[in-house]
């Protein structure tokens, strides 16, 4: 969420410097920040209802341009192909690290889970919202990156110092169409990130709401406003943590800090279904209604394979990824062990069990000592 509004800064310079117009980007991110933190408190109607037409809209307008130059004359879709199978530029490991480092872009995939509580027929709608979206999400990158690189010749995603350019769709459509609308397409480029990064505050501070309820994090966290329904001290505190991100980290660092970050939680996420989903009286109170196809081995696919990409990215993705064991680590040891409360159906049980012991050694006793009278059993039944 702080990478989406440090990432627009790109997209509102291209505007600003067009209309010669000098604004100061730190500020205007935290203005964007406490806008989506007061959304975020009157309550999800309120962030769907600003999300559906800016992101509507602009998905719409970048593939009218993208259709538009699929019957350009000069559109050459040999240029990404033979870029891709280049010998004398492939890297494997660059490829992964470019990878890991976009993961960043698909963490609401997973954060969509945090606000299952809220979502309709959840059994139904929450792996199929989310099946849908990763797919819908992974062709539109596809698509659209394809015919970018294909309508536009040379290196034109790059600075003149040889830096990849943060703003690629301005640059793009500046190349295709007009300045203008690459202008409208940036203030666009620019709601939708605000957007994307109102939907992650929505997520994360459910993440914290929902540990409270468990006893995880102190009861404050998990306090909801009386007027609107919202945990209002769950968004403030995770507003507050974006903003700190934002005052002190350059892009890219956020970036790779999240991405190590995400990628970690999705680790974590894949060894915990393997633990909750194998044979143990333990895990009993876990029932999924969700299927895991060809479980165990998507999971430690995904564990390998994470931990690689984290490997990869270099040392501050490894420090978002051990910030991400950190933190949970000496939250749940700190606060949580000594605070949660365990499953009804475990309490029932251990009561169950603790009443059939103590019945058990009045029995023994009875048997084996014939001196115990009846009152004492009696007594000994009704203690227990």
């Amino acid at each position: 969420s702080a990478f989406a509004l440090i990432g627009f800064s790109a997209y509102m310079y291209a505007v600003t410097n067009h209309l010669e117009v000098s604004t100061n980007t730190t500020i205007t991110i935290m203005l964007a920040l406490v806008l989506i933190t007061v959304l975020n408190i009157f309550g999800i109607k309120k962030v769907k209802a600003f999300q559906t037409p800016i992101l509507a809209l602009t998905t719409v307008l970048i593939l009218v341009i993208c259709i538009i130059q699929l019957f350009d004359a000069n559109i050459d879709f040999s240029r990404p192909i033979d870029g891709a199978f280049d010998t004398s530029r492939n890297d494997p490991v660059l490829v992964a690290e470019a990878a890991a480092l976009v993961f960043v872009a698909y963490a609401g995939i997973y954060k969509a889970g945090a606000i299952g509580g809220e979502v309709k027929e959840p059994k139904k709608n929450l792996p199929k919202g989310m099946l849908i979206s990763l797919l819908i999400i992974t062709l539109l990158y596809v698509v659209v990156t394809f015919i970018m690189m294909a309508a536009v010749d040379g290196e034109w995603w790059l600075n003149s110092d040889g830096s990849p350019r943060e703003d690629p769709i301005f640059a793009f459509v500046d190349a295709v169409a007009s300045t203008n609308i690459g202008l409208a397409l940036a203030l666009m480029a620019v709601l939708t990130m605000i957007s994307g990064a109102l939907s992650g505050l929505l997520a994360a501070s459910r993440f914290l709401f929902g540990m409270a309820k468990d006893s995880l994090l102190p009861d404050s966290m998990s306090e909801t406003n009386n007027k609107f329904g919202t945990p209002h001290w769950a968004i403030i505190l995770t507003a507050a943590t974006m903003a700190i991100s934002i005052l002190t980290l350059p892009v890219k660092d956020v970036a790779k800090l999240a991405s190590g970050f995400q990628i970690m939680v999705i680790v974590a996420l894949n060894i915990s279904v393997i633990i909750l989903r194998r044979d143990n009286p333990k895990h009993d109170w876990y029932k999924p209604s969700f299927k895991s196809p060809l479980f165990p081995w998507v999971q430690i696919i995904g564990t390998v394979t994470g931990g690689y990409l984290v490997f990869i990215m270099g040392e501050k993705a490894i420090i978002g990824a051990l910030a991400a064991v950190i933190i949970g680590a000496s939250t749940y040891y700190i606060y949580g062990k000594k605070n949660i409360v365990p499953e009804k159906s475990t309490l029932v049980e251990e009561s169950a069990s603790s009443e059939q012991q103590t019945i058990i050694n009045i029995q023994n006793i009875s048997i084996n000592d014939s001196v115990v009278t009846d009152s004492v059993i009696t007594n000994s039944s009704e203690e227990a």
